[in-house]
C-alpha cells in the first residue's frame, strides 16, 4: 500500500514537472515551412490584387522581397530536412519546398503557352503577367543606364540608341495619335525599353514595352521595306492595355490586328497581305463556299492563338470601317467605358466589319 502511494506520488510529481516545463519553440524546419508558405501566399495575393486593380507598374521591390524570402526559406527548409532526414522530418521539408515548386510549375506553364503560340486569359496567366512585369521593371531600372521622359513615355536605353531625343519625340507623337483614336488619355506613362529584358524582346506586358534596340535612320519607314515598326506595334498594345478592364478577353485577331494596323504599314500593303492569307487558307484547308475565314479566326481554335493570319487579316480590319466603327472594332471589344462587353455585342461589331470586309474579300 505504501509502495503504491509512493509510486503514485512520484508519477504526479513527474506530470507536474512536465506541465511546468516550457514548451520548446517551433523548430527551424517548421519555421522555414511556415515562412515559405506565408510569403508565397502573400506574393500571390499581391500579384492578383494588382491585376484586379489594373496596376500598370507593379510594386516590383515588394514582390522581389517576398520572392527572396520564399526562396531562402525553402532553401533553409531543404537544409534542415537533409540534416534531419534520418529522424523522419520529411513532411515539413516538403511543405517548405512546395511554394518554390508551385512557382516553377507556373513558369513551366507560361513557357508551354509561349511554345504553343496560345495566350489564354485565366488566373494563372494574369498572375504570371504581373510577376513578369515586376521583374522586368526591376531589371530595366538597373541594367539600362540611361533614361529619358516625355509626356507619355519613359524611355530606357543604352549606347546603341544614337538619337534618343528624336526617337522619344517620334513615339510620343505616335502614342498621342492613338489617344485621339481611342478618345481616352493614358492612365500612366508607358515604360519603353530599347532592348531585351529577361531574355525577351518585342513584347508588351502591363505598362512596359520592349522595342527596338537601335535608332532607325528614318522613323517614317523604320528601316523596313514595308514601313513596319515593332515599336509602333508594341506601343499600340500598351495603349489599348490601359483601357482594358481586368477581365477583358478579346480574340487575338482583334488585339494583334489593332497593333498591326498602327505599326506603320500602308493600307494597300495590309490589304494585300490579308488577301494572300485568305487564299492560302482556302488552299490549305480546301474549305467550301459555306466556310468563313473570319469566323475561323474568331472561333475557338484561333481565339487565343498568335500566328500569321491574326496579324495580316486583323491588321486590315480597322481601315475597312468608318471612324466610329473602327474605334469600336479596335477598342470596344476590349473595353467600353471600363466594362467588358458581351460576346453578342462583339459579334454585332464584327458584323459591321464583315459588311465592309466583304467588299474586298467577297462573301467569305
Amino acid at each position: 500500500m505504501g509502495a503504491d502511494l509512493q509510486t503514485s506520488g512520484t508519477a504526479i510529481r513527474a506530470d507536474s514537472r512536465a506541465r511546468d516545463r516550457p514548451r520548446p519553440a517551433l523548430k527551424p524546419l517548421r519555421w522555414c515551412a511556415v515562412i515559405a508558405s506565408g510569403s508565397w501566399l502573400v506574393s500571390i495575393g499581391l500579384l492578383w490584387g494588382q491585376h484586379q486593380l489594373r496596376i500598370l507598374h507593379p510594386w516590383s521591390l515588394l514582390f522581389l522581397l517576398l520572392l527572396a524570402v520564399n526562396v531562402l526559406a525553402a532553401l533553409g527548409g531543404l537544409a534542415c530536412a537533409v540534416w534531419r532526414i534520418a529522424r523522419g522530418s520529411l513532411a515539413w521539408g516538403f511543405v517548405s519546398l512546395l511554394p518554390v515548386g508551385l512557382w516553377a510549375a507556373l513558369g513551366a506553364y507560361v513557357l508551354h503557352l509561349a511554345g504553343s503560340g496560345s495566350t489564354p486569359k485565366n488566373t494563372l496567366t494574369n498572375i504570371a503577367s504581373i510577376a513578369i512585369a515586376s521583374l522586368m521593371e526591376l531589371q530595366a531600372k538597373y541594367t539600362y543606364p540611361r533614361r529619358m521622359e516625355s509626356e507619355r513615355l519613359v524611355m530606357f536605353y543604352d549606347d546603341r540608341v544614337t538619337h534618343p531625343q528624336r526617337d522619344l519625340e517620334a513615339m510620343d507623337h505616335h502614342v498621342a495619335q492613338l489617344e485621339m483614336i481611342t478618345g481616352k488619355p493614358l492612365r500612366e506613362k508607358v515604360y519603353w525599353v530599347r532592348g531585351e529584358l529577361l531574355g525577351q524582346r518585342r513584347m508588351a506586358v502591363c505598362g512596359i514595352v520592349l522595342g527596338s534596340s537601335r535608332s532607325p535612320a528614318n522613323w517614317e519607314t523604320a528601316d523596313h521595306p514595308d514601313r513596319l515598326s515593332e515599336d509602333r506595334h508594341e506601343l499600340a498594345h500598351a495603349v489599348i492595355h490601359q483601357l482594358q478592364p481586368a477581365g477583358a478577353d478579346a480574340p487575338t485577331l482583334l488585339i494583334e490586328g489593332w497593333a498591326e494596323a498602327h505599326a506603320g504599314m500602308t493600307s494597300q500593303k495590309r490589304a494585300e497581305w490579308a488577301k494572300q492569307s485568305r487564299v492560302l487558307w482556302f488552299e490549305r484547308t480546301g474549305a467550301g463556299l459555306s466556310h468563313s475565314y473570319l469566323r475561323e479566326l474568331t472561333g475557338p481554335s484561333w481565339y487565343h492563338r498568335i500566328d500569321g493570319p491574326v496579324y495580316s487579316v486583323g491588321g486590315r480590319s480597322p481601315t475597312f470601317c468608318s471612324a466610329s466603327t473602327a474605334r469600336s472594332a479596335s477598342c470596344g471589344c476590349i473595353s467600353t467605358a471600363g466594362q467588358v462587353i458581351s460576346r453578342r455585342s462583339a459579334r454585332r461589331i464584327w458584323a459591321l466589319a464583315w459588311t465592309t470586309w466583304s467588299q474586298v474579300f467577297g462573301k467569305r
